[in-house]
């Protein structure tokens, strides 16, 4: 009987060996894929959580706050042997390698304060591939995400009244220019009016029925008539809630001592009355005037920055009047949900605005009165008065020249949170 040399069973062990070797790759890598998915998932997620405390204004270490938390939520505790996330670490060219950076420090929006970078790492320990080394392997995950805000409308002027006749309307003697379009969305043959010598300027004039001139009213720009009505584009913001405010003051507060006052933002039930040559200053934050309504008369002054006042009327007088002859300067807050907003009315209510612009007048941010009339009315040369007029009727009189001046930056804006890289 002839003898066998055994050089199969050396051939078996060689490919025992890569079978093993295959089937560690398999397993391991498949593994390493997973994680490599889930990796991704988490730093999404941070990048966009500390996006959000980005465009409410927060800091950026309470962004990097808010990542951590998120990253905690879904696996990566930051323990710092199965997942990192800080201390941010760097490589020999100065990318990263982990943590959090706002702004971000590579990419495409290095040093934007807007944008925030997150890099995470996940040390997946070894399978079947711990015999041909060891020491976990490492799987990082970069994103960058925007949080910041743009504007609801990009109108100066949106009037929503869908079938009022003189939605818009302008008589006496007054000349008024927006640097944006003008909007108004009633079907009525007249829904824009404009009679007297009043000179209604802006590069587009959008009326979804038609409009009529009549004296020597005048209408300076492109107008377009016969155009898709403009659905309230602040209708989904919701109201604040004056349970979580300060409560201020618990009945009407007279303001007419002719001496200077400052104020803190909270609710403020009864309205604030301010007089005489009184001065007063609002503190930056939401003013919730419960009823009573805000009236501005005399020579007094106002003056307010970050400020946004909203109006929730009890009965038919507790209206926004700020009329005399001092002195207004208001700006709305720059960041948060209401960023842009200067006055904000209960959208249910048709309670009349009352604005009177002098050359004192100095106000910034977006008027928004959706369900009532927004009554606008000029007495000298020329007045600022606000970057945006959303309402449901104006009606602009008097002898004085109104600007309106659109900005991106000062009129009513929405979230925008996204990913980038």
């Amino acid at each position: 009987m002839r003898r066998r040399r055994g050089s199969v069973s050396g051939f078996v062990a060689i490919c025992l060996t890569l079978l093993v070797a295959i089937v560690a790759i398999a397993l391991d890598g498949g593994i390493l894929l997973s994680e490599r998915c889930h990796a991704q998932a988490v730093a999404d997620a941070a990048a966009l959580s500390a996006a959000s405390d980005l465009y409410l204004g927060n800091s950026a270490t309470t962004a990097q706050q808010s990542a951590l938390t998120t990253a905690a939520a879904n696996g990566y505790t930051n323990d710092g042997v199965s997942s990192v996330i800080t201390p941010n670490l760097t490589d020999g060219d100065g990318n990263p390698v982990h943590g959090i950076w706002s702004p971000p420090i590579s990419g495409d929006h290095v040093g934007d304060p807007l944008y925030v970078e997150v890099v995470v790492q996940w040390n997946q320990a070894r399978g079947f591939s711990s015999i041909f080394g060891s020491g976990a392997i490492p799987v990082r995950a970069r994103s960058v995400a925007l949080g910041s805000s743009k504007p609801y409308s990009t109108s100066a002027i949106l009037n929503l009244d869908p079938t009022g006749s003189g939605a818009l309307s302008a008589s006496g003697n007054p000349t008024i220019s927006a640097n944006a379009p003008i909007t108004v969305d009633s079907d009525s043959s007249q829904a824009l009016t404009v009679g007297g010598s009043s000179d209604l300027t802006a590069p587009v004039i959008n009326v979804t029925g038609n409009y009529s001139l009549s004296g020597g009213g005048d209408l300076t720009g492109t107008v377009h008539t016969g155009v898709t009505a403009t659905p309230d584009p602040l209708a989904a913001l919701v109201a604040p809630d004056p349970t979580t405010l300060t409560s201020q003051r618990g009945s009407a507060l007279n303001l007419n001592d002719g001496m200077s006052h400052t104020l803190s933002p909270g609710v403020y039930v009864g309205g604030i009355s301010i007089g005489s040559t009184t001065s007063v200053t609002l503190l930056p934050g939401i003013y919730y005037i419960q009823g009573g309504g805000f009236n501005l008369s005399g020579s007094s002054n106002l003056t307010g920055s970050g400020v946004m006042i909203y109006n929730a009327p009890a009965s038919s007088s507790d209206q926004i009047s700020l009329s005399g002859k001092g002195n207004v300067t208001l700006s709305p807050p720059t960041s948060g949900r209401y960023s842009g907003i200067t006055i904000f009315q209960d959208r249910n209510s048709n309670v009349a605005a009352s604005i009177t612009g002098d050359s004192g007048f100095n106000v910034t941010g977006t008027f928004y009165i959706a369900g009532a009339t927004l009554k606008v009315t000029g007495n000298s040369s020329v007045a600022l008065l606000g970057s945006q007029l959303i309402s449901r009727d104006l009606t602009i009189g008097g002898n004085a020249s109104l600007t309106i001046i659109w900005d991106t930056k000062k009129v009513a804006r929405k979230r925008f949170v996204q990913l980038v890289e």
